[in-house]
């Protein structure tokens, strides 16, 4: 498929707001009341993860936040510098009172490739201080688990950092006060994903298991439901469906 220009991007923006008559537009009014979202999806800023498709909500739904490799850094009392990640976390949870958090990687994530093999990027200064000082332990953990594949370009030992790298930053994520003191109460669920960019395919991490294995539907549809067959239109939202129209 062609790349967007700036241009076609300015247009679509322009088009956005101009379409009329817009699906649901009372939706997008309501919007102004303020937010009440259902989770913080924290993910990776690479632009082939759209978090409201790939989750089918509307904007409203998802308190986003991403960084390069979903990092969350741990918490450090003496630092002088606050953290975006951590300051959008804590307005997530003590204003928005949100009780779910999504950390989500992704497969073929550039950050964890360049941890695994530096040499398949660009000299990258800060970015490479960045993954080193928050994720370097994932690699190692990784490592130990396939052992047997020394080399970097490994395709095995990048998925398993990945994955670990979920893990890793949900360790951090447990050391900022506002997070233990939501978990004490019993106010707050965290969960690990890692969507695969290919197949769309979600995967979450079973403690049972100590594994990540394909998300579950879990959702309950009532007698009603079952019954009717619902039309393409109705199983979209105004805002997914532009999505799709746009892909």
């Amino acid at each position: 498929m062609p790349k967007k220009g700036i241009q076609e991007i300015q247009a679509s923006a322009a088009e956005f707001s101009q379409r009329k008559p817009y699906p649901d537009i009372g939706f997008f009014q309501s919007l102004t009341k303020g937010q009440d979202p259902s989770a913080i999806l924290i993910c990776c800023s690479d632009s082939r993860i759209v978090p409201n498709l790939i989750t089918e909500s509307r904007p409203g739904e998802l308190f986003v936040i991403r960084n390069a490799g979903n990092i969350i850094p741990s918490f450090n009392p003496h630092t002088i510098m606050p953290d975006s990640m951590i300051a959008s976390i804590e307005y997530a949870i003590t204003v928005l009172e949100i009780q779910e958090i999504i950390v989500c990687g992704h497969s073929n994530c550039g950050a964890m490739t360049s941890l695994v093999n530096p040499d398949s990027i660009p000299s990258l200064p800060v970015a490479s201080k960045w993954l080193k000082y928050y994720a370097a332990e994932a690699l190692e953990n990784a490592k130990k688990k396939h052992h047997d594949h020394p080399d970097g370009s490994d395709e095995l030992l990048i998925k398993s950092t990945i994955e670990k790298n979920v893990l890793l930053q949900i360790e951090h994520l447990k050391t900022h006060p506002v997070v233990q003191e939501a978990i004490a109460a019993g106010k707050l669920k965290i969960h690990a994903w890692v969507y695969d960019v290919g197949t769309r395919v979600m995967q979450e991490y079973s403690e049972e298991k100590e594994q990540f294995v394909p998300l579950k539907n879990d959702k309950v549809n009532t007698a009603s439901d079952d019954l009717k067959e619902p039309s393409r239109d109705e199983t979209m939202t105004p805002f997914n469906l532009t999505l799709c129209q746009i892909l």
